[in-house]
């Protein structure tokens, strides 16, 4: 009948030439375009600037974020080895 599609529930899908590569080569691949960069010298954290001036973390996010949005700082995600969890860092733009 025209119009009425395919029924292809029980239809086998062969496999793809273009996805030829291993598993460790996909996840090799994947690891390096989404791996976290590594934190540089130079780097600062609002935690790091409260621990030696009178102002707290929040208020140094605060001034920090008005530094990234006027070009002056970029905010980048960064993973210590061995560590979980990810975090930001400032760092100077340019």
């Amino acid at each position: 009948m025209p119009g009425k599609k395919k029924d292809l529930r029980d239809a086998e899908a062969g496999a793809d030439p273009d996805l030829n590569f291993s598993y460790n080569e996909l996840l090799e691949e994947l690891k390096a375009e989404f791996d976290y960069p590594p934190r540089q010298p130079g780097d600062i954290t609002p935690s790091e600037l409260a621990e030696v001036s009178n102002l707290s973390d929040r208020q140094w996010h605060t001034i920090l974020n008005k530094k990234v949005r006027a070009g002056e700082l970029m905010k980048i995600a960064v993973k210590d080895k061995g560590k979980s969890r990810a975090y930001f860092v400032y760092r100077r733009a340019g």
